[in-house]
């Protein structure tokens, strides 16, 4: 069967060395997405070469399963499905060229993959979120057909972490399969799934830069050079060092080099996101290019002072953040690079200035997209809710430590490596946290680890650099905001806390005029109008906290939980402030996005509670212009100055029976603005049984 090859990075260049002994050849990438078959089934044969598989499901790669059932919203979102599936891809490889080395490259397969290329076992890879590569040099067969069989087994797993978390776990091959080709020297890709560089920074200023780089080198046969240069942004060098590497019988080495930058443009965040260009080349005789991988590279420093905020290059930067799953409705987490954009692009939108990718470690295409938008990242290894005592079970959580970190280590938007979340303070866990600690600074010496908690006391509060507290006062609590993060001063490493989650659910078909708190999880009924109040009263207290350095709303958007029954849909957590198909921004967005951004906006709330049942009602407009006009119906009422949490509000405003049309308008910095919205004063509708009003009818809105 013909397999449509893309994604060259570089066209292959051939040519006799000077010997006569060896053909050198140019790496070569090509992207293995069409032509697979699925069958969500086990027992089978799938891996031989002359297994039928015909009858199975035609598919593209990214791919996964369970999603399927956990988005029906039916009773099987419950029990969606966890547990082994086969992939299967017929293909004709390259023409066979002497001394070429062969790789099989996976940026995701979840829980555990099984590899095999025509019927043998090529390697296996647990854990469901970071990349791995194998070596099949010896297995293919060149300029023939082959096939490639995947095994992926998403099951609870014993020794695989995570065991616990409020989010789904689906199977699959959810990112991006590559087939790459190289020369016998290569840059490794054996090192934890990494593009084998690694660039560490010190010292950086805006005076000079100091770089200490490691690039990993595999294969034997030939000296060779390797070439190591730093390009701005125009493609102009500005700097570079070349090493010698002789023939050595070791199957990989570790080749570091020193560089210093001066005068150095540096990586500003949203302000500046000023990237530069690393160019790593294996080069061989008559300087012929054998091997090369680009990594980005911004320059900047990053400390965390914990009375006063987090310092971005010696400026106080602010850490205003949002929780992000993978996952995307209607997809699963086979997401697009459109979707990813789309996700981004909302974020920004909103104003934040960071990012936390919960709870495991998000792909490659997300981060390059945020060092190139100066998003900063919280990354986070895949520990989550119960850490199990057995030796196998920590082997596995070192193995994702070390592969997020040498996976992500170049990226400039990550300040810190999160070690866990809400696990809980045992003995065993406390022991193995330290260990943990102490790997991902041998790591990684530059950058703090942090971690999020919801349990109170030592010694796991203490380990890591960094603390965030998940608070959900107002929600799962009677606490206030002030009360819960009050209550958490003091209990970090050093003093300060990150807010890493808080929030309230929100359904867009469900409205009160004087909102009260729903129980939580318990009740399918979550108003909009609550949601924003708890935010606002959240940020209140986060920002007048000095030893909260920054935080993170829970979530940006809606995602998928099996054990939940929330809102109008079985199966979601409601707490993103946009939905799961990212078509509707709640309220609460707006309001963040009158106090995050500079640009003129007003927003009226509650805009999707059509059908008024009160003669009066309050308005409240989201705005960070100078002042807000209010019409209804055309009439001019007062003129409010937002407060200090950029909100407008009127009191006891008249309704006509029927349809009223709301206005606002206001200006800043000689730029207008206007919102309108239209309610319906209606005759008062019964009360259902239990007491709860009945669902307002949501507006048609494209805000």
């Amino acid at each position: 069967m013909n397999q449509r090859w893309q994604l060259k990075v570089w066209i292959c260049v051939v040519w006799l060395s000077l010997c006569g002994s060896y053909v050198l050849l140019a790496r070569e990438v090509i992207l293995l997405d069409k032509g697979w078959r699925f069958m969500r089934e086990d027992g089978v044969e799938a891996a031989q070469p002359v297994f039928d598989d015909q009858k199975w499901l035609p598919v593209t790669i990214p791919h996964n399963y369970g999603w399927e059932q956990a988005e029906s919203g039916g009773e099987d979102c419950k029990d969606y499905y966890r547990g082994p599936a086969w992939y299967r891809l017929s293909f004709i490889a390259p023409a066979a060229v002497p001394g070429q080395r062969v790789f099989l490259s996976f940026d995701a397969v979840s829980l555990v993959a099984d590899v095999y290329l025509n019927g043998k076992l090529v390697g296996q890879h647990r854990g469901g979120f970071s990349a791995f590569s194998f070596e099949v040099t010896g297995v293919i067969k060149a300029g023939e057909a082959n096939v490639l069989a995947v095994r992926s087994d998403s099951g609870r797993i014993k020794d695989v972490s995570p065991h616990g978390g409020d989010f789904n776990i689906y199977g699959g091959i959810y990112r991006t399969v590559r087939l790459m080709t190289t020369g016998p020297v290569c840059i490794s890709p054996f090192d934890h799934g990494s593009d084998g560089v690694a660039v560490l920074q010190k010292n950086v200023s805006r005076e000079s830069a100091d770089l200490e780089a490691r690039v990993q080198v595999a294969g034997t046969g030939q000296p060779v050079q390797v070439r190591f240069t730093v390009q701005d942004a125009a493609g102009k060098g500005v700097a570079s060092r070349v090493k010698e590497v002789k023939d050595s019988p070791q199957p990989t080495r570790d080749i570091a080099f020193r560089l210093k930058l001066t005068q150095p443009r540096l990586w500003q965040g949203v302000k500046d996101p000023y990237l530069y260009k690393v160019v790593v080349e294996v080069v061989g005789a008559g300087d012929t290019v054998l091997d090369r991988v680009e990594q980005s590279l911004g320059l900047r420093s990053i400390t965390v002072d914990p009375g006063k905020g987090l310092f971005l290059n010696g400026d106080l930067y602010p850490v205003r953040g949002v929780n992000r799953h993978q996952e995307r409705f209607g997809r699963g987490w086979a997401v697009t690079e459109a979707d990813l954009k789309e996700d981004l692009d909302l974020i920004r939108e909103m104003g934040a200035t960071a990012v936390r990718l919960a709870h495991y470690q998000h792909g490659h295409a997300f981060l390059d997209m945020c060092d190139r938008a100066g998003i900063l990242v919280w990354s986070e290894v895949a520990m989550v809710g119960q850490f199990e005592p057995e030796p196998e079970f920590e082997a596995n959580v070192k193995q994702q430590v070390v592969e997020l970190i040498r996976q992500q280590i170049n990226h400039p938007s990550v300040f810190a490596w999160s070690l866990y979340n809400e696990v809980k303070n045992t003995s065993n866990f406390a022991e193995a946290l330290v260990r943990l600690n102490d790997l991902a600074h041998k790591e990684d010496p530059t950058r703090p680890t942090i971690a999020a908690t919801c349990h109170k006391g030592p010694p796991i509060n203490t380990v890591t650099d960094l603390l965030g507290w998940n608070r959900y006062p107002l929600w799962y609590s009677e606490d206030t905001p002030a009360m819960m993060l009050d209550a958490c001063q003091g209990t970090s490493h050093d003093g300060g806390i990150v807010v890493s989650e808080y929030g309230a659910g929100a359904c867009v078909k469900n409205h009160e005029e004087v909102p009260k708190k729903p129980v939580a999880n318990k009740t399918p009924w979550h108003p909009e109008e609550w949601q924003s109040h708890v935010h606002e009263q959240c940020w209140a207290a986060i920002r007048e906290r000095p030893f909260i350095w920054g935080s993170f709303v829970w979530a940006m958007f809606e995602f998928h939980s099996a054990r939940r029954n929330e809102g109008d849909h079985a199966g979601r957590n409601d707490k993103g402030l946009v939905s799961a198909d990212r078509q509707v921004k709640k309220d609460a967005f707006y309001f963040y996005k009158a106090n995050w951004t500079d640009e003129p906006m007003v927003y009226i709330s509650s805009r999707r509670f059509v059908e008024r049942q009160q003669p009066k009602v309050a308005i409240k407009v989201y705005a960070n212009v100078d002042s807000v006009e209010l019409k209804v119906n055309g009439v001019p009422l007062a003129t409010v100055k937002p407060d200090n949490l950029m909100i407008a509000k009127w009191t006891d405003v008249d309704l006509a029976k029927g349809e009223n049309k709301i206005e606002v308008t206001g200006s800043r910095g000689g730029k207008s603005v206007s919102d309108c919205c239209v309610w319906r004063r209606i005759e008062p509708k019964p009360v259902v049984e239990g007491g709860l009003p009945k669902r307002s009818r949501p507006a048609l809105t494209g805000r």
